[in-house]
This record gives structure tokens, C-alpha cells and sequence, in this order.
């Protein structure tokens, strides 16, 4: 009886072992969850032209799962002058393949910015273009990536924003905002620069 209970507890053990080196085994092959990583990067003119590759460049620019670039000959050269490049980007997240490409001027967000604690100021929305009707671009998301400390400072402009299919005079940023839980709204033109709050600014 005292034998057959002492193979049973050790075949119980050993069971209990297998099962928990299978599972941490399984584990290790996953992917960690909210994971960026950059697998290819190229910038230049799509489908033929001038491009140069910059996976590394991009790949340095991801902090914490999260990235945020302006597809731009300040960050990448001009390998396709005088053309008008764009920028492509291969990555995977949380192990998941994908790709995306963008204008040149534009700016590509991928992931989720860490959370930023006691944060007071939230842009609820921003949209840029011709008011009161004609071309127009949501940027929101872009926009309240631009928050740092509770503040906001950013020039007006298609540098910032991305340029338009048309050539379009009189441009707008409209936004309307959060700050201390009081909703606010401003609207500036082209050129002029955005800065909340004004308080902080010495305004």
C-alpha cells in the first residue's frame, strides 16, 4: 500500500514537472504583447525611382512599442529629387505582419503611446484645410501626439500636418480640446502657431 502511494506521488510530480516546462516552453515562443518591431523601412519614389533604405533609422526611432515619423528629407535625404517620395514601412505587432506607406510630409503613428501620468491637456479634435468647406484632414491623433507636460506647441503648417492633393490658399487648424477638464476651441491660419496654453506662454 506504502509503495504503491509513494510511485503514485512520484508519478504525480513528475506530471506536474513535464506540464510545467511544456507550459513555459510555450510561453518563451510568444510574442510579447504590444511588441513594434521595424522589419524593413524604405524611402524614396514607388513604384521605380531613387529609394534608400531606412530600416535602422526608423528601427531606432520606436520607444516602448511606440512610433511616431514624419515622412520627410530631413530625417531620410532626398534619394528621388525633384520628385515626390513616399515612405514604407514593413513591421509586426504583437507578432502580427503588416505594412503601411505614406506621402512625404506626412507622419505615420504606429502602436500606443505609454500613458502619461496627471495629464490635464487632451486634443478631443483637430481638423486642417479649407474652412468652411472644401479639402480637409482629421489630425487629431496626430496633433495630441504633439502634447508634452500638459502643453502644446506646434507652428501651423503642411510641414506638420501634410500637404494636400490640390493646392489649396488659406489653409485652417481647428481645434477643440480639453484642458482641466474644461472644453475649449481655438482656430488659427496658416503660419501662425498653436500654443496652449497661453498662460504658461507669458500671453
Amino acid at each position: 500500500m506504502v509503495k504503491n502511494h509513494r510511485k503514485f506521488c512520484f508519478s504525480l510530480c513528475f506530471w506536474l514537472v513535464f506540464v510545467w516546462g511544456a507550459a513555459f516552453a510555450v510561453s518563451d515562443d510568444n510574442p510579447t504583447t504590444g511588441t513594434l518591431v521595424i522589419t524593413q523601412a524604405v524611402y524614396g519614389k514607388f513604384p521605380n525611382g531613387g529609394q534608400v533604405d531606412v530600416t535602422k533609422k526608423v528601427a531606432a526611432m520606436v520607444t516602448d512599442g511606440y512610433l511616431r515619423v514624419r515622412a520627410s528629407n530631413d530625417y531620410f535625404g532626398d534619394p528621388a529629387f525633384p520628385f515626390i517620395k513616399k515612405l514604407r514601412v514593413n513591421y509586426t505587432l504583437d507578432g502580427k505582419p503588416a505594412s503601411v506607406t505614406i506621402d512625404e510630409e506626412q507622419t505615420l503613428i504606429l502602436g500606443t503611446k505609454p500613458p502619461v501620468p496627471s495629464r490635464n491637456l487632451f486634443v478631443t479634435k483637430a481638423i486642417y484645410g479649407k474652412f468652411p468647406s472644401g479639402e480637409q484632414i482629421d489630425i487629431t491623433r496626430c496633433l495630441d501626439d504633439w502634447v508634452e507636460g500638459d502643453r502644446l506647441d506646434v507652428e501651423v503648417s503642411d510641414t506638420n500636418f501634410g500637404k494636400f492633393k490640390s493646392n489649396i490658399a488659406r489653409k485652417q487648424l481647428r481645434v477643440e480640446y480639453l484642458l482641466n477638464g474644461v472644453k475649449k476651441v481655438k482656430t488659427l491660419g496658416e503660419g501662425q502657431r498653436l500654443e496652449i496654453p497661453e498662460e504658461c506662454l507669458g500671453k
